[in-house]
């Protein structure tokens, strides 16, 4: 036997006719789209849709196109650094050139110091020798 709980639960599990007249009818939807009209712009979205191998080829190709780009930026950099280190080459052997006659121009700049102080001491002995005998002999000597 059904009781007023069944038809409660039957009713919020099954509609009535009172309730079904709340829905649309066919005729009601004839002015709203349909699938069929859409269609065409579906197939037209689809199209312009990329897929996983077209998003791939676009990878590729951009990877090639920066790859050129870079070795065409790269290409004058890497000519003006092989001509940087050539002339760091060539100012290096003029640097060592010129150490080289440096050093070579020391040893006699040092034998010309040593005898010049070989002299000023032979000098001032010689003054002191000059006014010695300046003395004893009655001349002085003006300097």
């Amino acid at each position: 036997m059904i009781t007023e709980q069944d038809l409660t639960r039957f009713k919020k599990v099954f509609i009535t006719k009172k309730a079904s007249e709340a829905f649309a009818k066919k005729y009601d939807l004839k002015n709203y789209v349909i699938k069929e009209d859409h269609e065409a712009d579906v197939a037209m979205l689809v199209a312009n849709m990329a897929t996983k191998d077209d998003m791939t080829e676009l990878e590729i190709r951009l990877n090639e196109q920066l790859r050129n780009e870079l070795a065409a930026h790269i290409a004058p950099l890497i000519a003006s650094n092989k001509t940087l280190i050539k002339r760091q080459d060539d100012l290096d052997q003029k640097f060592n050139h010129m150490m080289n006659t440096i050093d070579g121009l020391a040893v006699p700049i040092a034998r010309l110091l040593e005898e010049n102080s070989v002299s000023a001491a032979q000098y001032s002995r010689q003054i002191d020798w000059n006014n010695k005998v300046g003395a004893k002999v009655g001349i002085p000597f003006e300097y």
